[in-house]
């Protein structure tokens, strides 16, 4: 298994955790706070978002040949030495090139550009592999700050339902 290289942008660092590393942010968060040096200041990890992550490490043990989809993408500020949230696709490529991404931000760092450059950096690695077509991503209607990332990271409205809002990017 080849563990992903951290994605460098002009504030912040993506670092793709190992397997290791994931059960640990999960379990244990501050012996991975330690390890890495880098206190966590994201979204708290409770209730759906933990069982979300706990998914997601599942299917990241049984994809082990795919980590770059399966892993759990932190934002650090290298400069502060923080973690300010994460980032993640909700599994590899389907049939179709299409994935999906979800992401998060602690609430002190919202507003800043710091998920926007994210979903930037994550959204531009993936497109760039022969597997990846179409980056897909859903948010709730009311979630003004979300819809505002996927605009200004070029993501196009694809569509609604009741609660949600449907967006996608792709390589062409």
């Amino acid at each position: 298994m080849l563990q992903p290289q951290p994605l460098t942008g002009a504030r912040l660092i993506l670092l793709p955790l190992t397997l290791p590393q994931y059960y640990k942010f999960i379990c244990q968060t501050a012996q991975l706070e330690q390890e890495l040096g880098l206190p966590y200041h994201g979204r708290p990890l409770t209730g759906t978002f933990r069982t979300a992550l706990q998914q997601r490490y599942l299917k990241f043990l049984s994809a082990r040949q795919q980590p770059f989809f399966h892993t759990l993408w932190l934002l650090t500020l290298p400069e502060e030495k923080l973690c300010i949230g994460n980032i993640a696709f909700k599994g590899g490529p389907g049939t179709d090139g299409a994935v999906e991404i979800g992401y998060g931000i602690g609430s002190n760092f919202r507003g800043r550009g710091y998920m926007t450059e994210a979903v930037r950096l994550l959204t531009e690695a993936a497109l760039a592999l022969p597997s990846v077509r179409l980056i897909t991503a859903v948010t709730a209607k009311d979630n003004a700050a979300s819809i505002r990332v996927l605009q200004k990271s070029n993501f196009f409205y694809t569509g609604s339902s009741d609660v949600y809002l449907h967006w996608a990017k792709s390589s062409i």
